[in-house]
């Protein structure tokens, strides 16, 4: 789900605020990150994606989702979604189903934080 510059911040703060270790983050070897992310990469996607809203979260980044409506006739019309950065949207988008529109709305999150936009 997360990639880049992001999927390293969030396994810090993962190891720091889920993992009890007498090591340190730089300390892990390999096998000790396999061990610890294997696991969590494998959990349902429901559980994976709690604890990444609460990693955004605890960074400033919130990101809401809503049921798009089509304004011609009022039908539903797949996901909206905005992500906001210090309570200012920095980008919006869309996915045709709930699932869609959160794995979209990481995509453009991993971009604009390895972009350096936040």
């Amino acid at each position: 789900m997360l990639q880049g510059k992001l999927k390293k911040k969030f396994e810090q703060w993962y190891f720091k605020n889920y993992c009890s270790s007498s090591l340190k983050f730089n300390e892990l070897m390999p096998h000790h990150k396999q061990d610890v992310f294997g696991w969590f990469y494998k959990q349902k996607t429901a559980m994976q994606k709690g604890v990444i809203i609460e990693f955004l979260d605890s960074i400033g980044i919130e990101c809401f989702f809503q049921i798009g409506i089509n304004i011609k006739d009022g039908s539903r019309h797949g996901v909206d979604y905005s992500i906001y950065v210090k309570d200012k949207v920095q980008y919006s988008g869309y996915g045709k189903t709930r699932l869609e529109a959160f794995n979209n709305s990481l995509e453009t999150i991993c971009q604009l934080y390895d972009d350096g936009r936040f």
